[in-house]
């Protein structure tokens, strides 16, 4: 089967949303206010990307924080034979202590197929990882839509499930318009580059082209991004 088939604004949204439902629905529902050691097993939130695993003796855990409606979280590449500690005081805004075997850069233990395919999952995966645990004001990423051809002449529904007007006059672009809006991934004899292009409705109206570098074989993305077009006020929450 080609990947590349794969490589579609619907077909990222679906993963997106695949991911999200994958660790958001494992969080109970009567969690305690304050910080403590997140119950989700991650091992059921990487499953929803086949191209991608854990590297063997190696798991995620992550610290994750509520206040009212609100929440963010930490996310640790964590020794399968160690735990995160609970919090020595839960109710401290500050973040808890973190042990030295958790390291915050968790895309050092996720591993691929090699499928250009593949890379282009890490990217969402490591931008849906780093929203993991944040609801509420805590959220962002989410307000990003990935696009697939002109925002100007095609009209689409954001991802918070709002109308947005689209008027090319109340404009600027900063650089000019790319000759393909689709998601693509570029592999050369010595990197493999991932890009795609996102809609933002949140505050000012905005689109950025996202450009991730990664070395063949490891799926630490070297993350880029660009703000390529602004445009009028946009909405709050």
């Amino acid at each position: 089967m080609d990947n590349n088939n794969f490589l579609t604004a619907e077909a990222l949204a679906k993963l997106r949303e695949d991911l999200s439902d994958a660790w958001a629905g494992q969080i109970p529902r009567d969690i305690e206010e304050g910080w403590s050691v997140s119950s989700v097993d991650f091992a059921e939130v990487i499953a929803v990307c086949p191209p991608l695993q854990l590297k063997a003796g190696w798991k995620l855990q992550a610290y994750q924080y509520v206040m009212g409606r609100n929440g963010h979280a930490l996310l640790f590449a964590v020794p399968e034979e160690q735990t995160l500690p609970e919090p020595a005081n839960p109710e401290d805004n500050n973040a808890p202590l973190i042990p030295v075997f958790a390291s915050s850069n968790f895309m050092e233990i996720v591993q691929g197929d090699g499928s250009p395919y593949s890379y282009m999952v890490a990217s969402i995966f490591a931008r849906e990882m780093s929203e993991f645990g944040k609801f509420g004001h805590g959220g962002n990423w989410i307000a990003y839509h990935i696009l697939e051809d002109d925002p100007w002449q095609n009209s689409f529904e954001v991802r918070v499930g709002s109308d947005m007007s689209m008027d090319e006059s109340e404009w600027t672009l900063r650089v000019p318009k790319p000759s393909s809006w689709k998601p693509s991934v570029m592999v050369n004899p010595e990197a493999i580059i991932t890009r795609f292009y996102t809609f933002c409705g949140l505050g000012m109206q905005k689109i950025v082209s996202y450009t991730d570098t990664y070395i063949a074989g490891n799926y630490q993305p070297q993350i880029g991004s660009e703000v390529i077009a602004t445009g009028p006020r946009g909405y709050v929450w």
